[in-house]
């Protein structure tokens, strides 16, 4: 015993010498040094990640069991990973990786989480009974910002708000998550939070709600709080919680409950079906309301502008029965596509009433409804698309035989998640259709098409030029003709070269 702390007392005294080197920024390089730079974290202005970190077993955890990185009663602080990724082996279930409390103007940028695909996500026993971490936890602090945060394969609650003020969440990525993205409240308990803003980030494939908020009020001026510039797709695929009477509860891809003054824009809203939930498997884009009872509560001041649902086996909008929405805004530029109905107002006139006309588009490809990941679009094996042709045009079909008649010429297979890396994101690759040429379908990286289109769906994400098996494909405009194709070829068969899309597999 005497010799080991003799040997840790001497690994301390060089980890000291080295973070003190930093100045005004304390530096890591391994899970040691990080656990150090936290101890010591009232000595520095920041905490600057300089290497990827892998841990096991207890070291992913920090003292009894505490969050691996612990920001509490602090000011002016900042996380910055540089781009790099917290790899954890072990202990996701036992602490938060992340833990912000009773902390203001604190600062976390460009890092990722991968808590392991391998290992299980939580039971709901475990969620219910206190037996499943949060991944990142922000409570009783202000003036909080998240930017370009990655958290995949998250066990429970992916980022946990509560009682903490002007939050923001931005430009970031949650993927594989094992119950919420992203959860703000909690009203009930009396710990609402104020001007939480979830911006211009990505949730895919998170089992329960990517979103939900249940309790949150303006801020000071009645700033609102905002969901806005989010692609939310294949959300709530997997029911978490018991239906009164029998079988597992859908839900919507995001809730608001008991929130004053929110906004919910320019967001996209796709692919929603739940896979195990019974009897009902059909997913909503926005659920509004947890129900009736006790349990019913109010939104206020809820605006919803700009959004483009598509491809959700239940409706753009439900508002739960006994739950109530006073002060709505439904905007005609919200679009949809593929959605069984736009609104359900319990089936009487009620909130978002007005908009119950409100025009539906084709669907923007068949949905099969049976769960089946051979048949059903929704599911996370979908992913990918078909480069067909016809003696008119080039078609990027999501689907074998979309078109009928055409023939396949190449098979491109992409990522069902994006992930970030040292220079961002990969890309979503988004499928548009020519505004003045309808044939004419082509491929872009940019969501509005780039001015000349309009967006129909989103075809999936690049993978990394380091994966294994892909190689860069290329979008191509054949000369003469509005059309445009994929290919693999640089040199786009002799046609233009509009530009590389990113990296598919082969």
């Amino acid at each position: 015993m005497f010799s080991k702390s003799r040997i840790w007392f001497s690994g301390l005294l060089v980890l000291l010498i080295t973070a003190e080197a930093a100045a005004g920024g304390c530096t890591v390089t391994d899970i040691p040094s990080l656990q150090l730079c936290v101890e010591q974290i009232s000595s520095y202005n920041s905490i600057e990640i300089t290497n990827d970190l892998t841990c096991s077993d207890s070291s992913c955890c920090g003292p009894n069991g505490t969050a691996l990185i612990s920001i509490a009663n602090q000011t002016d602080k900042f996380l910055n990973g540089n781009g790099h990724t917290v790899h954890r082996m072990g202990s996701q279930k036992v602490c938060p990786v992340l833990n912000i409390a009773n902390s203001k103007t604190i600062r976390v940028n460009k890092l990722n989480f991968d808590e392991n695909q391998n290992s299980a996500s939580c039971t709901l026993d475990e969620i219910m009974h206190g037996g499943c971490a949060n991944t990142l936890n922000i409570t009783g602090s202000t003036d909080v910002g998240i930017d370009t945060l990655g958290i995949y394969y998250g066990k429970g609650y992916l980022v946990d708000i509560e009682n903490s003020k002007d939050v923001y969440v931005g430009r970031s990525i949650f993927a594989e998550g094992g119950a919420v993205g992203v959860y703000v409240g909690q009203f009930r308990t009396g710990l609402p939070s104020k001007h939480v803003r979830i911006m211009d980030s990505i949730f895919a494939h998170i089992r329960a709600n990517a979103v939900a908020f249940e309790g949150a009020l303006p801020g000071d001026a009645d700033a609102p709080n905002q969901i806005s510039g989010n692609i939310f797709l294949k959300n709530h695929w997997s029911g978490l919680w018991p239906v009164e009477g029998g079988g597992i509860t859908t839900g919507g891809q995001l809730l608001i409950d008991a929130t004053d003054n929110i906004q919910v824009t320019n967001n996209i809203i796709a692919d929603g079906y739940c896979e195990n939930c019974t009897p009902n498997p059909n997913v909503t884009g926005i659920e509004i309301g947890t129900g009736a009872g006790a349990r019913a509560e109010t939104t206020s001041r809820l605006m919803i502008s700009g959004n483009y649902f598509y491809n959700l086996s239940a409706t753009a909008i439900r508002v739960n029965p006994g739950s109530s929405v006073i002060g709505e805004t439904f905007a005609p530029d919200n679009q949809v596509a593929g959605v069984l109905a736009v609104i359900d107002p319990n089936g009487e006139p009620g909130p978002f009433a007005s908009a119950v006309g409100f025009p539906v588009a084709t669907p923007v490809y068949p949905f099969t409804g049976n769960g089946a990941a051979s048949s059903n679009p929704y599911s996370k094996s979908a992913y990918g698309f078909y480069r067909y042709g016809t003696s008119e045009q080039h078609i990027e079909a999501r689907f074998v035989n979309e078109v009928p008649g055409a023939i396949w010429e190449a098979s491109f297979a992409l990522s069902h998640i994006p992930r970030l890396t040292g220079a961002g994101a990969t890309q979503p690759i988004y499928r548009c259709l020519n505004s003045t040429q309808p044939k004419d379908d082509y491929l872009s990286l940019v969501r509005n098409c780039e001015g000349g289109g309009k967006l129909h769906s989103i075809v999936g994400f690049s993978y990394v030029s380091s994966d294994t098996r892909v190689m860069p494909f290329y979008r191509c405009g054949v000369r003469g003709r509005s059309d445009h194709f994929i290919s693999w070829d640089a040199n786009c068969e002799g046609q233009w070269v509009e530009g590389q899309l990113g990296y598919a597999g082969y």
